[in-house]
């Protein structure tokens, strides 16, 4: 399997021919997730990103796994369950969770999503109105902090010179529907986006519907040249999605539609957030960077997993605030770009569970958990990156984390004495990074990093002992990881680009799930370390004017490097981690009828075509790897249409896409160590749209 992926990888950058035009055809977009502004191509590290027009093209901005497949090293599955949101993994970071996101930090216009545990949840990101998503993979990832296996951060448009209204709608297959209403303008010296945008679906299986509301805004404040204030809101809104929950291996290729949790099996969330961002230009290479948020989010899940149904939820609120200095100077006679900052984020919440009345209809005043949880980091953190010569550069950075994960019981309520969990663990480390580039040409970048991490357990993960009960399991211990990185960035010619990256990972006390049982519960343990080793590729082409190609592949080999046991299983060392395939590859082609000619406004006119081809690897559920726990590989074709004709001062356009054309049956993700852990993806289905934005 991994050779056909090579094979497949390797081979597409020979067949095509790669032209030497005078003028640049691939943009490179200004990233700053390596803390400095520049070129994606300059950034020493796995650093890339993915611009909006591309998230725009690539489907109807409901999920980001719409998009995310284009960056390698990176596994992003729609689960068909928007009870659970999207799984979401870089380079194997990640790939144990059964609901949200883990090992992965999430950043919002310079605001995390990610709480001081490392839990984040990706629906809460407004596709509509997002300009540009970077993601950073390796160990420079690691100067975020905890759980930065992988780093993505998304930013929102800013406002345009004129007013501008944008309306758009989408229909599919499974009663899906999407609208989003967008305004934005800019006035003196104030600009703003607002985006409301709604979804709604009956979902490709039974007991998968959901519907979602959201809207986000940015006002953004420019005093003068040198200082800027953004003020963000974010409003979340999903009434219901319920839950179908996973399968067998033999119901899933029998009937992948069917659910075993039709009694009204769902999640309920609410999210507010308000933010402040500030940066100030104190001369031409000195700034000062700011931000303040605070929100709170309410999170309800009905289940019928036992003859009694039930509920778990949550009641949290949350706030944080960070400081940053970045400058240049001369140090030892050589130019320098520096950075120093800290980061304080807190999360308190009210962590419930109970049982419910009839059909999961609604609470009851009967409590199995009451308590009250805290997550919290206090970080400083510096970087450098030094130009030594014309060829040399090298940077060094560290970043100490302090985490506090504490739980109290709040006591007994009416009709019953609840079961909570009491305790405080504290994890503190203080992780270095270092690296070297090697500027072989202007086309050409090597560079070569390492850095350390630190990984701790979540509340959610520290909620059970070995024997599910409700206490609060202070002797879980914090992941630690080594990351090795080396990797080239080629520029061929004006049209053609070639990113290569091979990575190396060594973990110690590696967080698993060992036991799950209903929905929340689940025991993890630290049974001992894992290596992860692999190899990224991203290749870009346009060969003629009017067709461009993309190629990202990623080959990973994740296993356990000791022998464990928890209670009859036994895993032995060479057993792979679950949630992880063994390699994965995205390519496209696309054909443009204008030899993708821009309007003013920057999009691309005229008729556009894609055609896509994935394919993924093997993927088990269970640390055991039994076949009957397995996942195949599978590959997909998938194609798209859209339309764009300017019309006065208005700009339409026409969407259409199919996937999945030969309506292949296939697990699309896995729930690792759980009972029925695989979740089938649709067969053939459809999505058109139309989008109409027109500027005064």
């Amino acid at each position: 399997m991994k050779r056909k992926y090579l094979a497949t990888v390797i081979s597409s950058l020979f067949v095509l021919p790669i032209t030497a035009h005078s003028e640049t055809i691939l943009e490179d977009v200004v990233t700053t997730s390596n803390r400095f502004e520049q070129k994606s191509f300059d950034a020493p590290a796995s650093l890339q990103a993915i611009s909006r027009e591309v998230i725009e093209d690539a489907g109807p901005q409901v999920n980001m796994s719409e998009s995310l497949n284009r960056i390698p090293g990176v596994v992003a599955l729609n689960r068909q369950n928007y009870a659970q949101d999207l799984q979401i993994s870089i380079r194997g970071f990640g790939a144990r969770t059964q609901f949200g996101i883990r090992g992965v930090r999430l950043i919002i216009d310079g605001i995390p999503a990610t709480i001081p545990d490392g839990q984040g949840q990706s629906a809460t990101v407004s596709l509509t109105s997002t300009d540009r998503i970077e993601v950073l993979r390796g160990p420079l990832a690691q100067l975020y902090g905890n759980a930065a296996g992988g780093v993505i951060q998304t930013f929102t448009r800013e406002a345009p010179d004129r007013p501008e209204l944008l309306i758009q709608g989408h229909t599919g297959s499974y009663g899906t529907n999407r609208t989003d209403w967008q305004y934005a303008d800019k006035i003196g010296k104030f600009g703003l986006v607002a985006d409301y945008s709604t979804f709604k679906t009956d979902g490709f299986r039974q007991n998968s519907q959901a519907e979602r509301n959201q809207f986000n805004g940015k006002l953004a404040y420019q005093h003068n040249d040198q200082t800027k204030l953004d003020f963000i809101a974010n409003i979340f809104d999903m009434p219901y999605a319920n839950d179908p929950a996973g399968l067998s291996q033999a119901e899933a290729i029998a009937t992948p539609e069917l659910s075993k949790r039709t009694q009204n099996q769902r999640k309920i969330i609410k999210q507010n957030q308000v933010g402040t961002v500030l940066t100030h230009a104190v001369d031409g290479f000195s700034k000062v960077s700011g931000r303040i948020y605070g929100g709170n989010r309410e999170n309800t899940h009905f289940n019928n997993f036992t003859a009694t149904p039930s509920w778990v939820g949550l009641d949290r609120d949350y706030y944080g605030l960070g400081l940053s200095y970045s400058s240049k100077s001369s140090i030892i006679g050589k130019d320098t770009l520096w950075v120093v900052g800290f980061d304080f984020d807190k999360s308190t919440e009210i962590n419930q569970a109970g049982t419910a009345t009839a059909n999961n209809a609604d609470k009851t005043g009967t409590l199995s958990r009451n308590e009250d949880r805290l997550a919290q980091n206090t970080d400083l953190y510096a970087q450098v990156n030094m130009l030594l010569n014309e060829k040399w550069s090298i940077l060094g950075g560290a970043r100490s984390t302090n985490v506090k994960l504490a739980s109290s019981n709040l006591g007994g309520t009416t009709g019953a004495t609840p079961v909570g969990s009491l305790g405080e663990v504290k994890f503190n480390a203080v992780n270095p990074v270092t690296g070297i580039t090697y500027h072989a040409t202007e086309r050409m970048n090597i560079y070569a990093n390492y850095g350390r991490g630190l990984e701790t357990p979540t509340l959610a993960e520290m909620s059970y002992d070995l024997n599910l009960n409700n206490t609060f399991n202070t002797s879980l211990k914090a992941s630690r990881s080594n990351h090795y990185e080396t990797g080239l960035k080629w520029l061929p010619n004006n049209r053609s680009r070639l990113d290569l990256a091979v990575f190396y990972v060594k973990t110690s006390d590696e967080i698993i799930t060992a036991v799950s049982g209903a929905v929340g519960t689940a025991f993890t343990n630290n049974p001992g370390g894992t290596t992860r080793k692999g190899l990224e590729l991203a290749y870009q082409n346009q060969f003629i004017s009017s067709m461009k190609f993309n190629l990202t592949g990623t080959l990973i080999d994740a296993e356990f490097n000791e022998r464990f046991t928890y209670g009859t299983s036994i895993v032995n060392t060479g057993n792979k981690i679950p949630g992880i395939p063994n390699g994965m590859a995205y390519s496209s082609i696309q054909w443009s009828g204008t030899d993708f000619q821009r309007n003013k406004y920057r999009q691309v006119m005229g008729a556009l075509a894609t055609f896509e081809f994935v394919t993924a690897g093997a993927n088990h559920s269970s640390d055991t790897n039994t076949d009957s726990t397995k996942a195949g590989g599978y590959s997909l074709y998938n194609l798209r249409l859209a339309h764009r004709v300017d019309i006065n001062s208005m700009t339409i356009t026409g969407y259409g896409q199919l996937n999945n054309l030969t309506d292949k049956k296939y697990i699309g993700s896995v729930i690792v160590s759980n009972g029925s852990p695989f979740e089938p993806a649709p067969g053939r289905n459809w999505m058109v749209g139309l989008n109409a934005s027109t500027r005064f």
